[in-house]
């Protein structure tokens, strides 16, 4: 009889613990995030690397750079050296106290950290985009009314809500501060206010800033690392840079087709398609058109791709001969930004109205949505894990500006000349 009832307590003892290896298998495979900082070498089908990759700033690639179509002097070393030092120069200015670097400041991914940049007028209606890469896009602006780096900068010197200063001024002050460095690249300054003399003066100043800004490429981020490490191995096999299990979730439902979607949008290197949706986020003014104007914009401009200032052949414009207009989905539809450097650009989307990245998440999962109202996306259905996984996804998008530092700061006489003559 004892007998019998020892089996039985050593069969009921070992179902226990079965049951528990069982349990506890199960929840290895249910469990919620991880920890944050464990590494995890995670399996990849050949199609998700080949997906990957087209994400990544590739060593031996080149982004692909829009300005030089119709901006002969971008790669000038000359060129860039003159346009860093009108980048930075408060002169530049009807008051004395903007530069570009106002509002793009070095140190914020060349952004300010403001909602709406406040300038000597008035707030401007919309938040500051970076610069970071801003050449690889055929569209500046957040609604797309310039397309190109030059044509940006020609319109803020002049905008009131920016530099506030006339072409004569402009041609005026190079004259008098930059006539050895102008003259070396574009010849003769006006000797006149003929305005046509001006106008092609003028263009050859937002030449010179474009050929600066084309140079602020994205460096590579960890995530960059992490998809070159896919096919090079340590001595131990595994991955030279790893992702955290959190990291490698976010990414897993970056791509998904199914949860987030994300991708649609935001891929390539940039993590823009460099296209134009509403999403129905609340802008500044409560009346802003975005692209609907922006496109009509970008044709009337004459510094545009097909204008008689731009360097292109007329077939090598195809963004602004095949443009989309007067399309009522334009209607406040604004550029998809990219995601790389993401800390360093808050606050998010065109009216900086989301002061940080877990609110623009958060805002995905739920947007906005008005009966008759065109909306260009679909809720995430995310769950707060899952979206703490994909913030911490796009941090690994970090990277800063793959350029020397003495070009992220003001220069000074002996850093140009050393610039413009080695």
């Amino acid at each position: 009889m004892q007998s019998d009832q020892s089996n039985s307590i050593h069969w009921l003892l070992a179902s226990i613990i079965f049951l528990l290896l069982v349990l506890l298998a199960g929840l290895k495979v249910i469990a919620p995030a991880p920890i944050s900082g464990e590494s995890e070498v995670a399996t990849w089908s050949p199609e998700e690397i080949a997906l990957l990759r087209s994400l990544s700033l590739q060593r031996d690639g080149e982004l692909p750079s829009y300005e030089g179509r119709t901006n002969e002097y971008e790669g000038s070393a000359a060129a860039a050296s003159l346009g860093h030092q009108l980048f930075f120069d408060t002169d530049l200015s009807r008051t004395g106290a903007t530069s570009c670097a106002s509002c793009h400041q070095p140190d914020k991914a060349f952004t300010d950290g403001l909602a709406h940049p406040a300038t000597h007028v008035q707030a401007a209606p919309r938040n500051t985009p970076t610069l970071i890469g801003a050449a690889s896009s055929p569209w500046q602006f957040w609604d797309g009314r310039s397309d190109s780096l030059w044509a940006q900068a020609l319109e803020a010197l002049e905008s009131p809500l920016d530099h506030g200063l006339s072409r004569s001024d402009i041609v005026s002050l190079v004259s008098t501060k930059y006539r050895p460095e102008y003259e070396a690249l574009f010849g003769e300054l006006p000797a006149s206010d003929d305005s046509a003399e001006v106008d092609r003066a003028f263009t050859n100043v937002g030449k010179a800033i474009g050929a600066y800004v084309a140079m602020l490429k994205p460096a590579p981020a960890k995530f960059d690392r992490y998809v070159a490490s896919l096919s090079s191995t340590e001595p131990s096999g595994e991955p030279v840079e790893l992702l955290t299990k959190t990291e490698i979730a976010g990414l897993k439902l970056f791509i998904s087709e199914d949860k987030g979607q994300c991708i649609s949008c935001h891929n390539g290197p940039l993590f823009t398609n460099n296209e134009f949706k509403s999403i129905n986020v609340p802008d500044f003014s409560g009346t802003d058109s975005g692209r609907l104007l922006g496109a009509e914009q970008a044709l009337r401009n004459p510094f545009n791709c097909l204008g008689n200032y731009s360097a292109a052949e007329k077939e090598s414009c195809g963004e602004l001969l095949y443009i989309k207009k007067d399309d009522p989905e334009l209607y406040a539809a604004f550029k998809v930004p990219t995601l790389r450097n993401l800390s360093s650009t808050a606050p998010y989307m065109h009216s900086g109205i989301f002061p940080s990245l877990s609110d623009v998440l958060k805002y995905y999962n739920h947007p906005l949505q008005r009966a008759n109202d065109h909306l260009d996306i679909v809720p995430l259905g995310m769950f707060p894990h899952e979206l703490q996984q994909l913030e911490a996804f796009l941090m690994t998008l970090e990277s800063g500006v793959d350029i020397a530092p003495e070009w992220l700061r003001p220069p000074n006489k002996r850093q140009v000349a050393m610039i413009e003559y080695e």
